[in-house]
């Protein structure tokens, strides 16, 4: 029976064909049996006895240094290591077939892996249109682009018409459209526009979102809505405030990355690693919150307002102390006295604290133990807000002071700009001030102003902002 090649399945007898074509015609019998045998006794030759020991039954197991002294000696190396192994001719074009196939094989199946990695990349840009009704008195093909900005690794701008599609006022649409600022092709990306209502959030209802596209510095740099909205729907939406309206781009663009395959092994040991092990969102606040719910260990006494409405609150001072520089030295200050709970004693501190409502202190308190502010109706966020921004100035609250400007940004109009401004103005707000009295420099805006009651308090408690928004105004 012919014996088999160890891992390839082919007769040993017949693979001298495959010897003779591998080998090239000039090569005689001496040469052949000089390469082999070099090959075995100069590269692999302990693993190539073990595999002659599994080609042939014929071979002994034998002493690989005796092999190599026993050629050295001799000048006839090659016969001298052949009578050593007791190998013929035959077995050499076994070994060497068997060497060939091996080699090869490890050529065939090396391989090799890469990927594209997709990843979406986002920008957003809100745009105001300001002054509306004067823009639909321009001829109809009259349209304003806005300023370049940076949005999801591109440059864009904005272009307005007034009159995009529709010949009667009843189908008059408003045109929208975005366009590219740059020379190459873009990747594959989508995009929005979206109406905002008075406190800066989306409206559904006119959303409009473009398929997957691409924009070019040649045929295609813009995309958009000729009917985005029409003018008798905007009007009706709530969203048109003293003329004017804001309009949100988001911009979506699909980016793609080639990845060799080493990044390739480290980014699938990475997804493996994170896909073992998934780490929750932090519920520190949820435990100092229960903390604060449940009073346990609470250790002082706050007494806000004074009278008959004076409220108590129980709290905890290391924790008091970590978020207020203010709370911490009055709480150095403040006396000490036992007050016995249950079988023990606890030492428990007592504050007093005037010039903040109870419920501003409320909200205050929870925002010292969440670092977020509790959920209030939407009538009462202006008031809530004017208030707690001069507590969070009270008791260096940074974050909180910036918190409650950003709520007061949002929802300045006629009736709350004088009182926010007053707020602005006393407590060091620049932003915040800046937007009041850019509100108010608004044409139209501050008549409406002066006819409010906050404008009377604006004048006794701040004529300073007032004379500086009418140099400002002489300056222009």
């Amino acid at each position: 029976m012919a014996r088999l090649y160890w891992g390839t399945g082919f007769p040993a007898r017949s693979s001298k064909n495959l010897i003779r074509q591998t080998w090239p015609a000039a090569m005689n019998d001496s040469d052949v049996e000089n390469q082999v045998l070099g090959i075995i006794l100069n590269v692999v030759h302990p693993s190539m006895v073990r595999l002659w020991q599994s080609i042939t039954s014929r071979l002994p197991m034998v002493d690989a240094d005796r092999v190599h002294r026993r050629a050295a000696a001799d000048s006839n190396g090659v016969a001298t290591a052949m009578a050593a192994l007791q190998i013929d001719r035959g077995d050499l074009d076994d070994v060497y077939a068997a060497a060939l196939l091996s080699a090869a094989g490890r050529r065939l199946w090396r391989s090799s892996a890469s990927s594209i990695i997709c990843r979406e990349v986002s920008g957003r840009h809100r745009l105001t249109i300001d002054g509306c009704a004067p823009s639909t008195k321009l001829p109809r093909d009259w349209s304003a682009t806005s300023k370049a900005f940076e949005a999801a690794g591109y440059t864009w701008q904005i272009t307005y018409a007034p009159y995009g599609y529709g010949n009667s006022w009843r189908d008059k649409y408003i045109s929208l459209q975005l366009v590219y600022g740059g020379h190459q092709r873009t990747d594959p990306l989508h995009f929005s526009f979206s109406l905002l209502d008075p406190a800066g959030d989306p409206v559904p209802a006119y959303t409009r979102s473009a398929e997957l596209c691409w924009f070019d510095g040649e045929s295609v740099r813009k995309h958009g809505f000729l009917d985005f909205i029409r003018w008798e729907d905007l009007q009706h939406s709530g969203c048109l405030r003293d003329d004017r309206f804001v309009v949100q781009c988001d911009i979506t663009v699909v980016k793609d990355w080639a990845v060799s395959a080493a990044a390739e092994d480290v980014a699938a040991a990475v997804a493996a690693a994170r896909a073992r092990v998934a780490v929750p969102p932090s519920d520190l606040h949820e435990h100092l919150g229960s903390l604060l719910s449940k009073k346990h260990g609470a250790d002082v006494a706050i007494t806000v307002g004074g009278g008959g409405e004076a409220t108590t609150y129980d709290a905890h001072a290391w924790l008091l102390a970590a978020r207020s520089p203010v709370l911490e030295a009055e709480l150095l200050a403040t006396s000490s006295k036992d007050k016995s709970l249950g079988s023990g004693s606890v030492r428990r501190r007592r504050m007093e604290i005037h010039g903040v409502e109870p419920k501003v202190f409320e909200a205050m308190l929870h925002f010292l133990y969440t670092d977020a502010l509790p959920e209030m109706a939407e009538r009462d966020v202006v008031a809530m807000a004017q208030s707690l921004l001069a507590a969070a100035h009270r008791y260096e609250l940074e974050r909180l002071k910036l918190m409650c400007a950003e709520m007061l940004c949002k929802r300045i109009d006629v009736n709350t700009v004088a009182g926010t401004l007053v707020v602005a103005e006393h407590h060091g707000c620049r932003a915040l001030k800046d937007a009041c009295l850019e509100f108010m420099a608004v044409p139209g805006n501050l008549k409406q102003v002066m006819d409010t009651q906050g404008y009377e308090k604006m004048k006794a408690n701040c004529p300073a902002v007032l004379l500086e928004f009418a140099m400002k105004r002489m300056q222009v």
